[in-house]
């Protein structure tokens, strides 16, 4: 089943899994659109962690919960924090849960 997408026209929220434009691949040359997981926002710019369904990358955290935060393949969080601007973040797909969000405290110590 594929994600449904919120009507959410706001602004994110720390926690929230986001659909993004032209994000950078981890490991060759290129772009593509990809989920992340919202950890602040500061005027116009976004810090995330990238999602992946590689689960080869070291330090990953395994997504417990992928139907609250609105995904449908099993899903990795890279835990190194990146900037983008507000306006490449293109819809919303939904929310960590609790369990997913005390996890990813222990790589950032907030959300």
């Amino acid at each position: 089943m594929k994600p449904k997408k919120l009507n959410n026209k706001g602004r994110p929220h720390p926690g929230e899994v986001w659909k993004t434009r032209n994000i950078e691949y981890q490991d060759k040359v290129g772009v593509k659109s990809r989920p992340i997981v919202v950890m602040e926002v500061i005027g116009n710019v976004v810090s995330y962690y990238k999602c992946t369904t590689s689960s080869g990358i070291p330090g990953t955290h395994h997504i417990l919960d992928p139907i609250s935060a609105g995904l449908y393949k099993e899903t990795y969080i890279v835990p190194k924090i990146e900037k983008i601007g507000l306006h490449r973040l293109a819809y919303q797909y939904g929310t960590l849960s609790r369990f997913d969000k005390d996890a990813i405290r222990n790589f950032r110590g907030t959300l």
